[in-house]
């Protein structure tokens, strides 16, 4: 279990205690800027000076084909499945990596974190990491009856005097033949602690060999 003396939530704390004891400003992960695809985290690519979405950069404009290129082309809209074969509760194992503004990389291994899944308010589904502290509620698109995709709306994870920002979301959950449920989870996490200036940690965690409860 992810509690506040274990796991991701204890390696923001212990994060946020070094900052309060040494007065450190913005990490140099921070808006550091870049110069090659290779020097930004996950699948960020450098877009004039700065790691960015692929999905957010305009991608070249093809040249019109003329009003009846698509003339015989039938693109409907895909339809919802009727059955998701994802919804309900799943107890995983969370394994994984939080990069720390001082660039140390903490392993998180931690057993028996549910994941719920349920349909969405603003989204397709709204993704619940239970009885695990630190984790913030996360939308999804569905993209079949197997599979579904994080969305990059953010959120917050408010701990009290210590709050937590998801953002740069990047994510997959999928249930596979065998019926085990896997589900990726890629974001900034921008930390704030009251009097102290936000610090940025990145997060690189797998939800594994989820079982239906």
């Amino acid at each position: 279990m992810l509690s506040p003396k274990s796991g991701l939530f204890a390696l923001f704390i212990a994060t946020g205690s070094l900052l309060l004891a040494s007065g450190c400003g913005v990490d140099r992960f921070n808006d550091a800027g870049c110069v090659s695809d290779e020097e930004c985290r996950f699948s960020r690519i450098c877009f004039e000076g700065t790691c960015v979405d692929p999905s957010g950069v305009d991608q070249p404009v093809e040249p019109d084909a003329g009003p009846d290129a698509d003339a015989d082309v039938d693109d409907p809209e895909p339809d919802t499945p009727t059955e998701l074969n994802f919804m309900g509760q799943w107890e995983t194992n969370a394994t994984g990596q939080v990069t720390q503004p001082d660039g140390r990389v903490e392993e998180v291994d931690e057993d028996r974190v549910i994941v719920d899944i349920r349909e969405g308010i603003d989204s397709d589904l709204t993704i619940r990491m239970l009885d695990a502290e630190g984790f913030c509620p996360l939308q999804a698109r569905i993209l079949d009856a197997n599979s579904f995709e994080l969305l990059d709306v953010g959120c917050i994870s408010d701990q009290g005097d210590f709050i937590m920002t998801y953002e740069d979301v990047i994510g997959r959950g999928q249930v596979n033949q065998e019926g085990i449920f896997n589900m990726t989870l890629q974001a900034t996490v921008v930390g704030e602690m009251e009097g102290q200036p936000a610090f940025n940690a990145y997060l690189d965690i797998a939800f594994i060999e989820g079982e239906r409860r």
